[in-house]
């Protein structure tokens, strides 16, 4: 019985919604798939405002983007359709809402095999040795517009990125694209098993015998052809490379060269295209099997996982394991390769978290894979050994920081003896070897490592060596988290976070290591006890409880009155109920070690936090105003010791809390009175962070 499928019918066009695809008279359009997804989400409901928060949660599900990443798509979209016959745009912007399609649509209900796949014909007349490819290419066709044109633009492209990350697949499917644009073909040349003589391998390739052996000798030759070479694997003869493809695009006008390497070859003329890996979802228990499998990653885990034969099926029971499997691999198509066949013999729950031993677990069963691609191991083992003694003590002490880590923090892990701009040429040429990824999403740029890299880095590091420098990175990271602490007083949270939280990963590795066993006792509870903030601000109440707890179980006579009121702060109560009694107790129990340390800052925010819970207990019981004053009192106390350090959210919080107070003994106008003055207070931290900003400075001076 024929399967049917939905399908929107406009002007030359036709949608087909179960395949994804648009075709123009028949012929399959290169489209981009989140702009296919733009285009399905206006033509389904066509004539229909479609607001962008709308096409935005349809296109990009629980995901945050820019907006002008739609504004992109839909620019996209407006060149592919064009016209319609009458003159008129098939889409509407509405200033500020959103768009809509305006053209007739028809929708059609057809059985899917009336509409056969298509299948593009290779010209006769193009020759080339481009390789069959045995499975389809998933994830990349916006990649592909690109790169087409690139191509169009550029003679010499070059293809980087990590390894595994697909460089390879996509150039041939390059190649195979731009077929009609060279008469006399395209030809693919893979440099992996040589170690010299890059001119006569092409010139084998090319079929020009050895005479053309050199880089004169072949730049004579093709003189005058339309022909795409396609170079793949450069790296590990990047020097010869790079002579040869700069004589022949010098020398032979006609000529166009797709290389792939780790790095780019760095010469004139040359445009590089950094091949990311496949996008996967963000982490959400909510994570549904459609939504899913609209990421590159997820699409090609379920194809090869399905091929095993096993029944393996993408279910909303199972879509978060899946995608869990995805990130972990860091939406490496060869990781994935790799990590789909184990599902012969493990489930999916089993092989996420059987990641931790990733180079045992992703061992290819492949008998025609290359040998730096049957593990994953072996494909980074390739990069390391290409790099230098000072490039491979950097990449094994990076590996050490997690997530995103700043210059100066790799400085200070890494090599604190060292000049900032040493460091950063050696981080420079890691990242131009794709070994190290530039995360430019803070306010400044940030570097990290790919967690199959980290492992395989950590790997190298010698225990001794190891131990020394995960010892360095949690003191550090302590320094940093005090620093973050006393530098949140003065500063809008907006601005802090952007500053401070993208140091999460770190700060968990570190305290990882600290109550590890070959860690330290001091350092993870100075640790836990600069680390407040930044737990409440991105609101990680579970994690913060658990350190928190593993904390004060270490306490002991002999810790140090400054840590043990640290750890009893819990900043703002925001690990436990505002109006718990033991909160309360301990906002009290660390007042009075403050006061005893002489910090009246602190003993004054402590005493606010008691007094505001105080204060949240009374206004739950039926009393007379005169029951609200062991609150109060307590804020207005604490408000004297704030005071003295001039504006700091502590203060207008505990000026706002006093505001309440007032409201509860229905002293109305007071209550008016003291929240303008905290609106005052807030508004001159506003101001004062702005002129901190622009001169780098920051923090509460005591």
């Amino acid at each position: 019985m024929a399967q049917h499928a939905i399908s929107f019918v406009f002007g030359p066009f036709r949608l087909l919604a179960a395949r994804h695809e648009l075709l123009a008279q028949g012929v399959p359009v290169t489209i981009g798939q989140r702009a296919l997804d733009v285009l399905l989400a206006l033509v389904r409901r066509h004539g229909e405002l479609v607001t962008k928060d709308e096409l935005m949660s349809a296109v990009w599900p629980g995901l945050v983007v820019e907006e002008n990443n739609l504004a992109v798509h839909i620019s996209a979209l407006r060149k592919i359709l064009g016209k319609t016959e009458d003159g008129k745009s098939y889409l509407q912007t509405v200033a500020g809402r959103g768009y809509r399609f305006v053209a007739p649509v028809t929708q059609e209900d057809v059985a899917r095999a009336v509409v056969p796949p298509v299948v593009p014909v290779e010209p006769k007349d193009a020759p080339h040795n481009l390789p069959q490819l045995l499975t389809r290419l998933i994830g990349r066709s916006d990649e592909l517009g690109v790169l087409q044109e690139h191509l169009k633009r550029h003679r010499l492209v070059t293809l980087t990125g990590a390894g595994g990350v697909g460089k390879t697949r996509l150039a041939i499917e390059t190649g195979r694209q731009a077929l009609p644009a060279y008469p006399d073909g395209v030809w693919f040349v893979d440099l992996a098993p040589i170690r010299g003589l890059v001119a006569a391998l092409v010139a084998e390739v090319l079929g020009l015998g050895h005479a053309s052996g050199s880089a004169g000798s072949l730049a004579a030759v093709l003189k005058g052809q339309q022909r795409l070479i396609i170079l793949d694997n450069c790296e590990h003869v990047i020097a010869e490379s790079a002579a040869l493809v700069e004589t022949l695009i010098r020398t032979c006008p006609e000529l166009s060269i797709l290389a792939t390497s780790r790095e780019r070859l760095a010469i004139a003329g040359e445009n590089v295209f950094r091949v990311p890996s496949l996008p996967t979802p963000d982490a959400t228990d909510a994570l549904t099997a459609q939504a899913a499998q609209r990421f590159g990653a997820v699409e090609m885990f379920v194809e090869r996982a399905a091929a095993l034969g096993e029944g393996f099926a993408l279910t909303n029971q199972n879509a978060a394991i899946v995608a869990a499997i995805c990130r972990r691999i860091d939406g490496i198509p060869l990781a994935i390769e790799l990590a789909a066949p184990r599902l012969r013999v493990l489930s999916e729950r089993q092989l996420a978290s059987g990641l931790d031993e990733r180079f045992g677990l992703l061992t290819g069963r492949s008998r025609t894979a290359v040998p730096r691609h049957q593990t994953l191991q072996a494909l980074i083992a390739w990069s390391y050994e290409l790099l230098d003694r000072t490039e491979q003590q950097m990449l094994r002490r990076f590996a050490v920081c997690a997530g995103p880590t700043s210059l100066a923090s790799i400085v200070a892990v890494a090599e604190p003896d060292a000049a900032h701009a040493d460091v950063l040429d050696l981080v420079i040429s890691l990242v131009e070897k794709s070994l190290i990824l530039p995360d430019r999403s803070h306010d400044e740029t940030r570097y990290r490592m790919p967690e199959s890299t980290r492992y395989f880095a950590l790997d190298r590091l010698a225990a001794e060596e190891q131990h020394d420098r995960h010892r360095r990175h949690a003191r550090y990271f302590a320094e940093r988290f005090a620093q973050a602490t006393r530098a949140f007083e003065t500063s809008a949270s907006e601005l802090w976070l952007a500053r401070y939280g993208a140091d999460v990963d770190n700060l968990r590795t570190a305290l990882t290591f600290a109550f590890g066993p070959d860690g330290s006792r001091d350092i993870a509870l100075d640790l836990v006890g600069c680390s407040h903030v930044i737990w409440s601000e991105l609101g990680l109440m579970l994690e913060h409880r658990h350190w928190v707890e593993r904390a004060r179980a270490c306490v002991t006579a002999d810790t140090p009155p400054l840590t043990q009121a640290r750890l009893l702060s819990w900043q703002s109560g925001d690990v436990k109920d505002a109006d718990d009694p033991s909160d309360i107790d301990d906002a009290l129990s660390a007042a009075s070690l403050y006061r005893g340390l002489g910090d009246a800052f602190h003993e004054g925010k402590m005493l606010m936090r008691a007094g505001a819970g105080r204060l949240m207990q009374d206004s739950a019981q039926t009393s007379t105003p005169a029951d609200h004053d062991s609150g109060e009192a307590l804020l207005r106390t604490a408000r004297a010791l704030l005071a003295p350090s001039g504006d700091t959210k502590a203060l207008a919080q505990c000026v706002s809390a006093l505001a309440s107070a007032r409201l509860f003994a229905d002293d109305m106008g007071q209550a008016q009175a003291l929240h303008r003055e905290a609106l005052a207070i807030t508004q001159r931290l506003a101001e004062t962070e702005a002129v901190a900003a622009s001169d780098g400075s920051s923090g509460l001076r005591t």
